[in-house]
């Protein structure tokens, strides 16, 4: 069974990542739509950047050498997390671009097939496994949906003048998705083993 979640050691490094991405979206939306693009990218790279480095100090100061890319050198995973980090940043630049453009039912099935994969590839790299094995997960299911339905909810209600309802539903969305994330990506306890029952027939 899962390791239980230590709030100071587990929880809060998630903290600090939902933070990061949250006001990372936020605050891009709200400068692409001022037309300040250059600030808006800025603002989405820094936040992206706050919620790699705290997930990936997390996995390497906790679990060490047993978990993957997270536990090479620092040189492989810092290229580990510009390649997933640009292509994150790249897939909500371009459900941005569909849900305004197709619709919204659109970009949330864009958003959550390719966080999706995106999610699958990172648990497999950090985990050791085939990430094709988190594709199919429930949990891996659960917190990209939480990310894809928190991010167009977020946008919906954004165009419909409520920013600050809209922004609440990302931030419940991300936090649920970091929470089931974390959860996933702590190593299994040790099955413990249970003695034999002795015998009722003495020898």
């Amino acid at each position: 069974m899962p390791a239980r979640l230590d709030f100071k050691r587990d929880l809060v490094p998630f903290l600090i990542a939902t933070f990061g991405e949250f006001v990372a979206l936020v605050l891009w939306l709200h400068y692409l739509d001022l037309g300040q693009s250059r600030t808006a990218n800025i603002a989405l790279w820094i936040g992206f950047a706050v919620e790699r480095v705290a997930v990936a100090a997390w996995v390497r100061n906790v679990h060490g050498p047993s978990t993957g890319v997270a536990g090479g050198p620092l040189w492989s995973v810092g290229l580990f997390l510009i390649v997933i980090t640009i292509a994150e940043v790249g897939i909500w630049d371009w459900w941005l671009r569909v849900s305004r453009g197709s619709g919204l039912g659109s970009g949330l099935l864009l958003l959550f097939a390719l966080i999706h994969v995106l999610h699958s590839v990172e648990m497999g790299a950090v985990k050791r496994h085939n990430p094709l094995r988190y594709v199919v997960n429930p949990r891996t299911l659960t917190f990209s949906v939480m990310e894809a339905v928190g991010g167009t909810g977020w946008l919906w209600l954004y165009g419909l003048g409520r920013p600050v309802l809209g922004a609440l539903v990302l931030l419940a969305g991300l936090t649920v998705e970091h929470l089931v994330q974390g959860g996933l990506l702590k190593p299994e306890s040790a099955v413990p083993v249970t003695p034999p029952r002795p015998s009722p027939i003495p020898p």
